[in-house]
Order: C-alpha cells, then sequence, then structure tokens
C-alpha cells in the first residue's frame, strides 16, 4: 500500500508527543509516494502556559505543511 497523504498530530504541551510525532513521519515515508503531503498538527494551542514546543521548532525543522489547532 502507498500512502498519498497523511495528518499527523502531536501535543504542543509534551515534548514526547511531539518526538513520536516525527518518528512517525519518518518512518511512514516507507510506505508513501514520493509526492505525498504530510501535515503536522499542533494541538492544545490554547494552554500557552504548558506549551513545550514554540511553532517555530516545527515549521523550521520539518518541511511539512504545519499548522496549529486548539
Amino acid at each position: 500500500m502507498v500512502v498519498d497523504a497523511a495528518v499527523v498530530v502531536f501535543d504542543v504541551c509534551d515534548a514526547e508527543s511531539y518526538h513520536r510525532a516525527v518518528a512517525w513521519i519518518d518512518k511512514g515515508r516507507i510506505c508513501a509516494s514520493s509526492s505525498a503531503a504530510v501535515f503536522l498538527v499542533g494541538n492544545k494551542v490554547d494552554v500557552k502556559y504548558r506549551r513545550v514546543i514554540p511553532e517555530e521548532a516545527a515549521r523550521v525543522k520539518y518541511i511539512y505543511i504545519f499548522c496549529e489547532k486548539t
């Protein structure tokens, strides 16, 4: 099975959640087509006082489509 798109969600208040999401994306590349779209979504951005993953870290480090949602 070849994957053409994936949506990966992580908790911006949990660094381990972010690292697992990135690992999943890296492993998923094996099953993905070369033109697969990967959407990386940061969740729980409304809990600003607990945030540990800055938006810039996800945007700069990875060339995926990134957005944030509450």
